[in-house]
Order: C-alpha cells, then structure tokens, then sequence
C-alpha cells in the first residue's frame, strides 16, 4: 500500500526513516542580505567521500527524533510563536501560502543549473546564510536539509586558526577550508516544511507575509488606540521576529475586534500583570513599558487561564484551543 506523502505525520515518518544509502546528496549554498528576497545558490563540486560525510551527518542529525518516533514519543505541531520548545516537538508550516520562502529556496529544484561554488568568491562568502542538502531517493520526492551558515565558518573568515601535522611538523593551514557541523534547522518535501531550530529557521528564511500580517494588526491596535508609547510598542515588535509570529497569532483569534479596555483592564488585575494602566487625556491606556517588551502581546493573545482543579492561574505557553463536543 503505497504510502499518502501528502499527510504531515506520515511523510514525517517517511523522512525520519528513510534509508539515505540509496539516496543522492547534493550540497548547495546560499548567500544573500537578510533582506533580500531572493537568495543566490552555488552547488558544491563534492567528492564521493565529502558525499558521504554530508550523508552521514543527516543520519546522525535525525536520530534523537528518528528514536522519539519509534518511541511513539514525537509531538507534531502546527508553527507558533514560542521559541522554546519541548525536544519531542518539531514544528509544521505548509508553505504553498508563503511565496516568501517558496521563492527563496526554487533555485535548489534546479540544482543541475547552478554554477559550482568557487572559494574566492568574495562577496557570495561575505554573505553566506545557509546551505541546503538535497536529497534524492530512488523514488519519492526529494528532501532539502537546512542549516545556518556564516562566513566565519570559513577558516580563512574564522577568528580561529589551524594546524595540521606535516613531515612531523605542523604547519599553518591556509588552504581554503570550510567547517561544517552535524545539524539540521529544518527541511522540506514539496510544501511541507518542517522546523526543528526556530532561531535559525528565522535565520534562514525572510518571511515577508508574516511581517505584513504583522503591520495590518498593529494598524488595527492602533485605531483602538489602547497603547500609551504606540510607536516604540510598534518599532519593538516589527524588530523581533517571533513578536512578528505573535501578533499573526493574534490577528487570528474571533474577539480582536471586539476586544475593549475594560476587558483589558480586568485582565490586568485579575492576573496581577506587570502592565500599568495610565489616564491619558481622559482615557485609560495600557503603558507600553520596553523593559516588560512581551507583557501586551501575551495580554492581547489571551494567555492567562485559571485551572478548575488546582484552582490557580497560569501564563499559558503554547495554547491550544479545546474544541468542546
């Protein structure tokens, strides 16, 4: 029975345990500025054992996740605004609504017609962000591995300096040398994305239809005029891109635009909030503090609760809405 790959869980588990040895790898980097929207690709002129290596640094990459799978102890989520998350958990985006991203990582489809990188390239270093390993089963889709890279992970570019044992002497090493470690952010299959590191996947990707989404819900804020220091509020979030997740987070929950200040308010002091609540020309405000940066944006996504059982009050990380039958 042939497998349904268009399902999150199963291609999860079809990449997870999927047997590299018969499959294709092929490295290519990209480099770009952060916001640039399209990045420029090189592929590596690799040998059969650099091959392997990146082969097996996949294998060893997925492991901890390949035995939580067998384990029957991975948790797959769908994409939010939490940065920390539990080791069991791996994140789900489907990106057919992000162009964004789908035109950042194209090229990699066409990865026979990209030039082969070369080591003086100056610029293209300079500007490195990130190296995809593509792999290719002998049948099913093929896989992208993500993982952040820099420049100073050139060792030429490195504040660090090597040797290298020679005729029982060792020597400077000054020929180009590139350093790669046994990581994984994230990969992909068709438009299914998948994150493990959501720092460097932000890293990785510039994602232009989340910050939009950002800015149309702080315009909308801004019209209820409930923020005292608005403007420092706005530059603060739009500056930090899990506060950008956050405020797409809350331009999807129902009672945005019902919300009031009086709601606001007795949230506040229900929950005993680090949110000072000033008269400003005869309207009470929410006082924006800098120092307190993520206390609004936990306010307006709701993330207090009270528990029935212990009958104490919580900050929520990660909420899930239960849908009551």
């Amino acid at each position: 029975m042939a497998l349904d790959l268009a399902q999150p869980a199963t291609l999860l588990k079809y990449i997870l345990t999927l047997d590299l040895a018969q499959c294709s790898i092929t490295v290519c980097i990209a480099s770009g500025n952060p916001d640039d929207k399209e990045y420029t690709f090189r592929r590596v002129h690799q040998s059969a054992k650099l091959e392997q290596r990146f082969r097996d640094a996949i294998v060893e990459a997925r492991e901890n996740y390949r035995q939580n799978l067998e384990d029957e102890n991975i948790e797959l989520r769908d994409f939010s605004a939490e940065a920390i998350k539990p080791e069991q958990e791996i994140e789900y985006l489907n990106i057919l609504p992000y162009d964004s991203i789908k035109q950042q990582i194209q090229p990699v489809e066409d990865y026979l017609d990209l030039p082969y990188f070369k080591h003086d390239e100056r610029d293209f270093i300079k500007q490195m962000r990130f190296y995809v390993m593509r792999v290719q089963p002998e049948n099913g889709p093929a896989i992208n591995f993500y993982r952040h890279y820099s420049p100073s992970q050139m060792l030429s570019q490195s504040p660090f300096f090597a040797m290298i044992l020679q005729n029982d002497f060792y020597q400077d090493l000054d020929e180009p040398t590139f350093l790669f470690d046994r990581h994984i952010d994230c990969f992909s299959s068709e438009e299914h994305m998948f994150i493990l590191q959501k720092h460097y996947f932000f890293q990785i990707f510039n994602i232009g239809e989340l910050e939009k989404v950002a800015r149309e819900t702080l315009d909308k804020l801004e019209k209820k005029d409930f923020i005292h220091n608005f403007q420092r509020f706005r530059k603060d979030c739009l500056n930090d891109k899990i506060k950008i997740l956050k405020l797409k987070n809350i331009a999807n929950q129902p009672y945005l635009d019902t919300l009031t200040m009086n709601d606001l308010h007795k949230t506040i002091q229900r929950y005993n909030l680090p949110i000072q609540v000033d008269i400003v020309g005869g309207k009470k405000k929410l006082a924006y503090n800098p120092k307190e940066r993520w206390a609004i944006l936990h306010l307006l996504d709701d993330a207090y609760a009270d528990s029935s059982m212990t009958k104490n009050s919580y900050y929520i990380k990660g909420k899930r809405e239960i849908r009551r039958k």
